[in-house]
């Protein structure tokens, strides 16, 4: 009762007093600080428990444990989790196998996923909805629809959450053929009654549902008019269901959504910030920065001034017209840092090379320190100008915050310091980073030794790029042929003893890089 009702304190209390426990409390606390985010001190009482050594976890501790796991982003915490199911004999269960298979798909080791669910043989419908959501999530469009077909010639029964990843595939591929199809297999099941209205009667106005995803999908497949009829059949509308529409007429029809916006305006419906953000990009993608000015002073009115989602979209679109001094005058006191991320990232977008950098020392006296994006648009803007000073300041900001070997950043400075001329500052920086094992990075350094003429060294990259196991990208090709083409070496270019770009060009085409199966490691390791 405690835990359900948001006293999370209370019912720890009333737990640690406990005499004796038994499996029951012990899952109850795992999964009520799961359900009130206390994400680590559910791993905790779950170690807990197993240390008392006199209680196997249920399905039910396994699976909280394993939601803990993806909230938090411990994944060497879920392996050992996985592990741990496989040992007691629990990693079938329905409900902690589809924890596993939703815990690899987060984080996009689609290829354990895909291992894993084979494993079950006759699954059930939870692990079917976690394959087709996770190739959704992972953007595997095809796959997901795929996976559907299969249940249906299986005789899987659907459920709303199988029709909502089965959408999700859709509006990926834009398939609008399978798309119909499941809007008539959701008619002729009885789901229509999930888009008239029983999520907002029901008090699910946050959950993802059946209407939401349909009007997202035709709104993908350019079938807007189908989307709209969706949308005025529903009885009730809660806020999801009018963003999804002006989000919908976003992608072409931006003057039907500041007229949707302006109907919500005078419903009973409060708008949220995902609207004001849709209606901003909206006012500003039709020109209309007169009308943009008064939906800015609505937000101000409904207290979204200070929200950084609204502030990103209200400096996108001033700074895209010009508007420099109000897409950032409103926001000095409140910006957080996605909002100051927005600001020079559209400056960089617009030109304004120097005024973006300067934001950098703004942003040090608001006493925040830029990340891993903001760091990137100001090292490409160093590019784009071919400042090796910037860089080198740039640079130096960067290795004081400690961010130079993420791979994003790392690149970002490799190729700052090969198109600002400095080809041995690149090396360097490079040689620093190359041991985090990232293609774009030595896509990066390979095309910066390309554009100085220095194809020996281009190759000597690719030939450490392979050693390391690394797949090339087409990117990658790119690059190597670059290289054999600023130093006009055409057999080398054809066919190379160290290189075979044709040959390898088959490859390159099969798609993304298969990755170790972390699946199989867990399944397999004893500890």
């Amino acid at each position: 009762m405690y835990a359900n009702c948001g006293l999370f304190g209370n019912a720890y209390k009333l737990f640690d007093e406990m005499p004796v426990r038994n499996l029951v409390s012990w899952t109850l606390i795992i999964s009520g600080a799961n359900k009130n985010s206390e994400y680590g001190l559910a791993l905790e009482s779950f170690l807990d428990m197993i240390r008392t050594g006199c209680f196997l976890p249920n399905e039910f501790a396994l699976g909280s444990t394993m939601k803990a796991c993806i909230s938090m982003g411990a994944i060497d915490f879920g392996l050992c989790i996985h592990c741990f199911s496989v040992k007691i004999g629990m990693e079938k269960n329905d409900f902690v196998a589809s924890s596993i298979l939703n815990m690899y798909s987060k984080y996009g080791d689609i290829e354990s996923c895909e291992e894993f669910f084979k494993s079950l043989n006759g699954s059930d419908l939870g692990c079917w909805n976690a394959m087709v959501g996770g190739y959704a999530q992972c953007g595997y469009g095809l796959e997901a629809v795929n996976t559907v077909s299969s249940m249906q010639s299986k005789g899987v029964l659907m459920d709303e959450f199988t029709f909502i990843h089965a959408l999700n595939a859709c509006s990926i591929t834009s398939d609008l053929d399978f798309g119909s199809q499941i809007h008539g297999l959701i008619v002729r099941n009885g789901f229509e009654s999930t888009f008239y209205g029983l999520a907002v009667r029901l008090g699910l106005n946050g959950k993802p549902h059946v209407s939401n995803c349909l009007i997202n999908m035709f709104c993908r497949c350019n079938v807007k008019e189908t989307a709209r009829s969706i949308f005025d059949s529903l009885p009730l509308r809660n806020v999801q269901n009018w963003n999804e529409m002006i989000h919908g007429y976003n992608w072409s029809c931006d003057l039907e959504a500041l007229k949707l916006f302006t109907n919500l305006w005078g419903s009973s419906v409060k708008p949220d910030e995902r609207t004001f953000s849709c209606t901003v990009e909206a006012c500003f993608k039709t020109g209309n920065v007169q009308v943009g000015r008064q939906v800015h002073g609505v937000i101000i009115k409904s207290g979204f001034a200070s929200n950084g989602y609204v502030c990103s979209s209200l400096i996108h679109g001033y700074a895209k017209f010009g508007f420099l001094t109000d897409s950032y005058a409103f926001f000095d006191d409140k910006m957080d840092l996605v909002s100051w991320g927005a600001l020079i990232s559209t400056l960089v977008d617009q030109g304004y090379t120097r005024t973006a950098i300067g934001f950098l020392d703004r942003l040090k006296e608001d006493g925040q320190n830029p990340d891993k994006f903001i760091f990137g648009s100001v090292l490409n803007a160093c590019a784009s100008i071919a400042s090796l000073d910037l860089t080198k300041s740039v640079h130096g900001r960067v290795l004081t915050i400690g961010l130079d070997t993420h791979e994003h950043v790392a690149s970002a400075i490799v190729d700052a310091y090969g198109k600002s001329g400095d080809i041995t500052s690149a090396t360097i920086a490079f040689h620093q980073s190359c041991r985090f094992a990232d293609v774009a990075l030595f896509n990066t350094m390979i095309m910066a030794y390309a554009n100085h003429g220095r194809v020996t060294e281009a190759m000597e990259v690719y030939e450490t790029m392979k050693s390391a196991n690394l797949e090339p990208s087409q990117s990658t090709f790119v690059s190597v042929l670059s290289a054999c083409s600023h130093a006009g070496l055409v057999d080398l270019g054809l066919v190379g003893d160290r290189v075979s770009p044709i040959a390898l060009l088959f490859g390159a085409e099969r798609g993304p890089p298969n990755r170790p199966s972390k699946c199989s490691k867990a399944c397999n390791s004893n500890s």
